[in-house]
């Protein structure tokens, strides 16, 4: 906590902090720990669903808005990103065909 008082501010902290909390039953503060993670960049979707230790608060109807937040979000970063047709039409036309079905 230190290091992040001192402004050290990544998202996997609170990430942590907020698993944490659902393991203890603290969905409030589990809540509070998963605002705080994602105020600060976290947008991976699929470890919110698949982490057992946020198992307790998958149900919440807080934590479905967080998912359908994470959706809108990664919708639009994809929308708006130029990075990803660049890196399409550079990337996928210069991979080998697959092989083919026998």
């Amino acid at each position: 906590m230190a290091k992040w008082k001192q402004g050290i501010d990544i998202p996997l902290l609170p990430m942590e902090l907020a698993s944490i909390s659902a393991l203890q039953g603290d969905k409030a503060a589990a809540r509070e720990w998963l605002q705080r993670a994602i105020e600060r960049g976290w947008r991976d979707r699929f470890i919110l669903r698949t982490n057992p230790m946020l198992a307790s608060v998958h149900k919440e109807p807080w934590f479905q808005d967080t998912l359908a937040y994470l959706d809108r979000e990664l919708r639009r970063m994809r929308e708006e990103s130029v990075e990803i047709p660049a890196l399409f039409s550079k990337t996928l036309p210069s991979l080998p065909p697959p092989p083919a079905r026998k």
